[in-house]
């Protein structure tokens, strides 16, 4: 009898597991990478910091394809290195980061949150081990604010909370949308 409903226990589970496994059927999900990249910051070994508050990074996107894109799915996803000067540290985050995403007037400022996994945090030149750090707007962005747009631009202004240094390059903004 426990042999029966342990086996009869185990089949249940599985057929959990299995309906929980998506298919060929399961929601569609994509990354709209930049077409074009343009930064004043200074550029360290491929990477442009952005520190100082004269200092920006801009990136372009076509939103097209974001037609298909439900509502409310549509995030800024970043990937740069966060240090606490430029040939600085090892272990920083950076809070509160404002990217403003424009097209014909129309605005939207979209924050991230930039966190850093590496430790320990070290203050001197890490040469750039444990600078990694990643993030996503903390809402998605308003496609319906850029109706009549077929491209947006999304930028960031230096200075930083913390005053912190972020390393960046056109791969380090997508949008990732569902």
């Amino acid at each position: 009898m426990k042999t029966f409903a342990f086996g009869s226990l185990a089949a249940a589970c599985a057929a959990a597991l299995v309906a929980l496994v998506p298919g060929s059927a399961s929601a569609a999900v994509g990354v709209n990478n930049a077409s074009a990249f343009t930064s004043n910051g200074t550029l360290k070994d491929g990477w442009y910091w952005v520190h100082q508050d004269t200092e920006s990074a801009t990136w372009t996107f076509n939103i097209t394809s974001l037609a298909s894109a439900k509502p409310g799915k549509v995030y800024l996803v970043v990937d740069a290195l966060v240090a606490d000067r430029i040939d600085g540290g090892s272990g920083f985050s950076a809070r509160g980061v404002r990217f403003t995403a424009s097209c014909n007037g129309a605005r939207q400022t979209l924050t991230v949150h930039l966190q850093n996994p590496f430790r320990p945090e070290y203050d001197g030149n890490s040469l750039g081990i444990g600078q990694t750090a990643y993030g996503h707007s903390t809402s998605p962005l308003r496609l319906s604010r850029f109706d009549n747009c077929s491209q947006i631009t999304i930028r960031v202004d230096g200075s930083f909370r913390q005053d912190r240094a972020i390393g960046l390059k056109q791969s380090s903004l997508v949008l990732g949308y569902s």
